[in-house]
């Protein structure tokens, strides 16, 4: 049948269109304002190549007719490239089945466990809300050890609470077994799950990315290959009728977990995590990025991941600090702040260290980290009285040196082997009169120095010091107690 004159193509005449030889039709939107029309706008975010259907998202705008965006908060970020356990940042639980850390990766059921209801399970200490109107997304970076998964082997990566041998209990997650790879949300205890059609198939010594996308009216399970590239979305779960939320808890940790049901035949396969990724999607939560950093467990307070565990202050419990002398050469402390006892015998005009810490200069088994210092804090009182005086300290932030002591020069140019001198900045002064008695403090209030307009950052292998200058007299007995407190974030 002839299409009628007005749709045949290639005349280039008014009133008859044009079809290119693709048979697509060409079209020139009309440039007059009066002539224009209304297109609605949408957004595609998988092509529908596993579920069938194009995932697409309608554009919003306010009645303002601004154009509603929203910006991705990072809440953590993690890579297992060390070779213990960051007890700081993540929680391990575990029955017979042991977990490693080694080679830029976290290893589950390292011990090849195959003994019914035995597991393991990794845990980050914080929760993750879902915010209401917003997205909560999780992601891990893994891999399927070389065997495949035997009938009774158990794999479960996302939001819940681990459990090491049984199955969660609240979340949302992935689920790997021998029969394939479900998409999980968990209600209290009553599960709702869809196969995926691309996990069903996950390749053992293949590294995937597994998505999770949480919000309040549906779950959505995302995998991403090194062979397939671009994030695919495996499927779907909706917020079942009448729970309002996918899980009831509303904030969960993220969790990566491997388990055996049963006696397991056969080789074992194990589970392995290069990384892990959290944020918020969609809202501005106007979190200042140093709060992001510290709620996500990278505040100097304690040490980053592949570093030593812990405080990163000298403040042992129970335990009162020893009293010396100071130098210029060496630290009284080695400790980012903390507690430190001085006897206060330094000559007049003399720097002495009080606190030196050494920022990590990292590699392959620990994440190097800048510290980004944003205040310091510094109070003395005296603790045994003091012979002579009066004392009158100085105080100094001195940072950026490549060596502890405070004589470390400044390399020429171009000279190999670029050393630093440190750079000072005042913190301020206390006094203590000659032959003050205990408890008498040097200020009333601590000194204190505010970087919040203007951070001091401390590059990997470099120092920050608290120092004190002795502007006063030499005392011949006595000890000053001083604490002080660096402030900041690792990034």
């Amino acid at each position: 049948m002839a299409l009628p004159a007005a749709i045949q193509g290639g005349s280039n005449t008014v009133n008859t269109a044009n079809v290119d030889a693709s048979f697509n039709l060409n079209v020139t939107p009309p440039l007059v304002l009066t002539q224009a029309g209304f297109v609605s706008l949408a957004s595609e975010n998988d092509h529908g190549t596993v579920t069938g259907t194009r995932n697409m998202k309608p554009v919003q705008s306010s009645d303002d007719m601004r154009l509603q965006v929203g910006s991705p908060t990072p809440l953590f970020d993690w890579n297992f490239n060390a070779t213990a356990q960051a007890t700081g940042q993540w929680k391990c639980l575990f029955t017979t089945m042991t977990i490693t850390e080694s080679g830029g990766s976290l290893l589950l059921n390292a011990n090849s466990t195959a003994t019914t209801a035995t597991g393991c399970a990794l845990g980050t200490w914080p929760y993750f809300k879902q915010q209401g109107g917003g997205q909560l997304v999780g992601v891990a970076a893994i891999n399927i050890s070389a065997n495949a998964l035997q009938a009774g082997q158990i794999m479960e990566i996302g939001f819940f609470v681990l459990t090491a041998t049984t199955a969660p209990t609240d979340g949302a997650y992935f689920r790997i077994t021998s029969a394939g790879t479900l998409g999980v949300i968990n209600f209290n205890g009553v599960e709702t799950t869809i196969s995926l059609p691309v996990g069903a198939n996950l390749t053992a010594g293949t590294t995937y990315d597994l998505k999770i996308v949480v919000n309040d009216f549906v779950t959505e399970f995302w995998i991403s290959s090194s062979g397939v590239g671009p994030y695919v979305l495996a499927g779907t779960i909706p917020t079942p009728a009448g729970n309002g939320i996918p899980f009831a808890s509303a904030a969960l940790p993220f969790t990566v977990q491997q388990r055996n049901s049963g006696a397991i035949a056969g080789s074992q396969a194990q589970l392995k995590v290069f990384a892990v990724h959290v944020e918020q999607s969609d809202l501005q939560l106007g979190m200042p990025f140093a709060h992001v950093l510290s709620a996500a467990g990278q505040a100097v307070y304690q040490g980053t991941e592949g570093g030593t565990a812990g405080s990163t202050a000298s403040l042992p419990n129970n335990t009162a600090p020893v009293a010396a002398a100071l130098t210029n050469t060496t630290a009284l402390v080695t400790a980012l702040g903390g507690s430190a006892a001085i006897n206060p015998t330094l000559a007049a005009n003399s720097d002495g260290i009080v606190f030196d810490f050494t920022v990590p200069a990292g590699g392959v088994t620990q994440v190097p980290r800048k510290f980004v210092c944003t205040g310091v804090q510094v109070q003395g009182v005296v603790t045994t009285a003091l012979t002579g005086g009066p004392v009158l300290y100085a105080w100094q932030l001195a940072f950026g040196h490549t060596a502890v002591s405070l004589a470390t020069a400044e390399s020429a140019s171009f000279a190999t082997g670029t050393t630093k001198a440190p750079r000072k900045i005042a913190i301020g002064i206390d006094t203590y009169a000659a032959t003050a008695a205990v408890g008498v403090v040097g200020s009333s209030l601590p000194l204190e120095l505010d970087l919040t307009q203007g951070p001091v950052t401390v590059n990997p292998g470099e120092h920050i010091a608290i120092v004190a200058r002795n502007v006063g007299s030499v005392t011949s007995a006595g000890v000053i107690t001083v604490v002080a407190t660096l402030k900041g974030y690792w990034v």
